[in-house]
């Protein structure tokens, strides 16, 4: 049986997304959730959601260019459909490419360029070094369908991707994308320089949902719908803790946006939200994740805060050692974060007791040495 929790996750990515929109995502779960909603529920069947998984297969490239059953839009393309039935990776070194700009996408960003037909110019594959092994030249399917869409589409059609999407696609057009709840935008226009990486506006409506707040429709803009996540269930499904994540890192990308802002007031008011929304040590056990919170309130100024949800992080990353020890030099290692609390909460006690008990158990580590040394005076 699938949580219910999916599916509310499934609205809310919808929520995310812009009309008519194409999407990537990179997670099976994610594009069947959506895939459910859109043929069984008849929810945003404006939007086109594409598995970048399943673009290998010539037969589901075929599916979205010409019979995508779950909308009512098929995702255009160059490719011919002889072309999609042979299509395979291809070993190609970096070339030059561009996608033209309509003037009505011109218009409508106010794009200022000096050329009378403006551009977005990028090499692909990558350029690399020549010590790096050229595999990374080899082009696969899927980048082969997915630049064709979006070289086709030209901002006619909103392109997005949702978080799960981590392919050369998203770090080719990191600087072009803008987040947006749930997925990010790619806009023809390198958003760092208008200061639009993130799109606090929409974000504020999505993480400030109103009490007892529902809706049917998971139409874009709509606030997120938090209901389901507030259950025992939460706690007890280990695999819902992404989710809840992803969730927490919109808060957190928010308030740090309103602090790179100076504006406190309204990353402390995100912060408020997060509390009360994802109840971290309840519904979120990661320490990281909680510890990440702390330090938001501090940097706000919310000491009182800080120290309670420090007090949480702190007890989660114990529990952790106890069941499964992390090497020193993991870089998820949970050590870390317990230095530093300590150092920031002035527990100079605790601190030392944790690298004498981290020394006997890596004698050899020069960084805990040193550290050691210079918390005892000697």
């Amino acid at each position: 049986m699938i949580s219910s929790t999916y599916f509310d996750y499934g609205e809310n990515l919808l929520r995310s997304i812009p009309m008519n929109a194409i999407v990537f995502s990179d997670d099976e779960l994610e594009t069947f959730m959506i895939y459910y909603l859109q043929l069984m529920d008849g929810m945003r069947k404006d939007v086109t959601l594409i598995h970048a998984g399943f673009l290998s297969a010539p037969a589901y490239v075929n599916f979205v260019k010409n019979n995508y059953k779950m909308g009512i839009y098929n995702a255009a393309m160059d490719l011919a459909d002889d072309e999609i039935a042979k299509i395979q990776p291809i070993y190609r070194k970096p070339q030059k490419e561009s996608i033209e700009i309509p003037l009505s996408v011109v218009d409508q960003y106010k794009i200022e360029s000096s050329e009378r037909f403006p551009k977005l110019e990028f090499v692909f594959p990558p350029l690399q070094s020549e010590l790096v092994d050229t595999t990374t030249y080899w082009m696969s399917a899927s980048e082969q369908v997915i630049l064709d869409i979006i070289q086709k589409t030209k901002w006619l059609r909103d392109i997005c991707l949702t978080l799960t999407y981590q392919g050369r696609i998203r770090s080719l057009f990191s600087g072009y994308l803008r987040s947006e709840g749930l997925s990010y935008r790619l806009l023809p226009f390198i958003t760092s320089a208008r200061n639009e990486t993130i799109n606090t506006e929409l974000l504020e409506v999505f993480l400030s949902p109103p009490p007892d707040y529902f809706d049917e429709t998971a139409n874009f803009g709509m606030p997120f719908d938090f209901g389901s996540i507030n259950t025992e269930e939460i706690v007890l499904d280990r695999s819902l803790y992404p989710l809840i994540d992803n969730y927490s890192n919109l808060y957190f990308d928010l308030a740090d946006s309103y602090l790179m802002m100076d504006n406190k007031a309204q990353a402390q008011r995100v912060m408020i939200y997060f509390d009360m929304h994802l109840k971290p040590g309840e519904l979120i056990r990661s320490h990281s994740t909680i510890y990440r919170a702390a330090l938001l309130y501090d940097r706000v100024g919310e000491m009182a805060d800080f120290d309670r949800l420090g007090k949480v992080a702190e007890s989660l990353a114990i529990k952790e050692t106890s069941r499964e020890p992390f090497s020193y030099n993991d870089p998820a290692n949970p050590y870390d974060m317990l230095l530093d609390y300590y150092i920031k909460s002035g527990q100079k006690a605790k601190m030392i007791q944790l690298l004498k008990d981290l020394n006997q158990r890596y004698p050899d580590d020069q960084d805990i040495v040193e550290k050691l040394k210079a918390l005892s005076g000697g």
